[in-house]
């Protein structure tokens, strides 16, 4: 057994190898800040929208000669979602079908949210059948990018990137979906969505859009 001036001195020691190991780990965490690529730096979340108050969501569809001038693409806030007239971001839930005398069905829009792709935007809409006689619906999906003024007064949702018509069946899936991609100028934290349209071949084709929920990603195209 050693003395208490061992044990002491034990104590002292092992106290100041805690202390070397505390700052050499968080001198390494800053280190590793600082060597940080200044692009993945630049690509964070920014404070554009602190303390901002809620902007006026334009309809979709406003020309763009009609809209604010000096826009720039932003982050989506999970605050915007609480609007006082949620309908100006288009509808959240599932587009219902109608009806019609010779050709009838039940079904509803759906499509996935828009995610980064090998430097690209990319969303994806389907239509899926509940019952009826249909069995093929012309179906397009169109990326939105989120817009706002540097103000944060007024926002919008701008058709960016490729879209086409695909005559497709039921059911999703690689064969049976339509697609849309737009190429990232950056890795700026940005608002995106999609919309989607299903024209069932046979029918009036309603006017009403199915839009997926927000997302934000590290894709921003100017």
């Amino acid at each position: 057994m050693g003395s208490l001036n061992d044990e002491s001195r034990h104590s002292g020691r092992w106290s100041r190898v805690r202390i070397v190991v505390a700052i050499s780990a968080a001198s390494l965490a800053a280190l590793a800040a600082s060597l940080a690529p200044a692009s993945a730096r630049s690509s964070q979340p920014t404070d554009l929208h602190a303390d901002a108050p809620t902007p006026i969501f334009l309809p979709d569809g406003i020309p763009l000669s009609e809209l604010p001038k000096g826009g720039i693409p932003a982050p989506w806030l999970d605050s915007y979602a609480e609007l006082s007239e949620p309908d100006q971001m288009g509808p959240v839930a599932k587009s219902p079908g109608s009806s019609s005398a010779v050709i009838w069905c039940s079904y509803y829009t759906d499509g996935d949210d828009v995610h980064k792709s090998s430097g690209a935007a990319s969303g994806h809409g389907w239509w899926v059948k509940n019952a009826g006689t249909c069995t093929v619906a012309n179906v397009w999906t169109q990326l939105q990018e989120l817009f706002c003024t540097t103000d944060l007064s007024f926002c919008w949702w701008a058709d960016r990137g490729s879209r086409t018509t695909v005559t497709v069946y039921p059911g999703g899936g690689s064969g049976n979906r339509a697609k849309s991609r737009a190429t990232c100028a950056n890795s700026q934290y940005t608002g995106w969505r999609s919309k989607t349209d299903v024209d069932i071949l046979g029918m009036g084709d309603p006017s009403d859009k199915y839009y997926t929920s927000p997302q934000n990603i590290y894709c921003r195209v100017l």
